[in-house]
């Protein structure tokens, strides 16, 4: 038995690499717009929506999240530069959905995860579910936003 999803490997590289080339497939067959050699992750969020992270540029994806929030994430959360893409990663595909509602200006979605008691902000997942922005927040402002726009 070979790595990957055989043998109870489950966990491994090969698995994840296996399981992102799937999802890559998929946006392929949909037609979606995306640049392979740029994604920095792909996933399955709590929705069910594939979603990715692309290196992108100042205005959308990594980059933008770098040059925009990474004292946000040092800060409030104490996640250095060169940890916060698997540190997203995980959060997208393990943690809570709080609230998601569409952007009426941009069609795409906000949405507030959670994840081991932390909370982050997703101001902009398009429809496609590519990843423009991502941020957290304090419990407190959350809070307020669940209040708001929560289940």
């Amino acid at each position: 038995m070979g790595a990957g999803f055989h043998g109870g490997f489950a966990g491994t590289q090969g698995a994840k690499d296996n399981a992102a080339e799937e999802l890559i497939a998929g946006l392929e067959k949909s037609g979606v717009k995306f640049t392979k050699e740029n994604i920095v992750f792909i996933t399955k969020d709590g929705t069910g929506q594939t979603v990715w992270l692309e290196t992108g540029s100042q205005s959308t994806g990594m980059q933008h999240i770098i040059s925009r929030h990474a004292d946000d994430f040092q800060t409030k959360h104490g996640v250095s530069k060169t940890e916060i893409a698997n540190h997203l990663e995980t959060v997208f595909h393990h943690g809570k959905v709080e609230y998601s509602r569409i952007l009426s200006k941009t069609g795409g979605y906000e949405r507030l995860y959670s994840h081991n008691g932390k909370y982050y902000l997703l101001s902009g997942v398009g429809e496609n579910g590519y990843i423009v922005s991502a941020y957290p927040i304090r419990e407190k402002e959350a809070l307020k936003l669940i209040g708001r726009y929560g289940k």
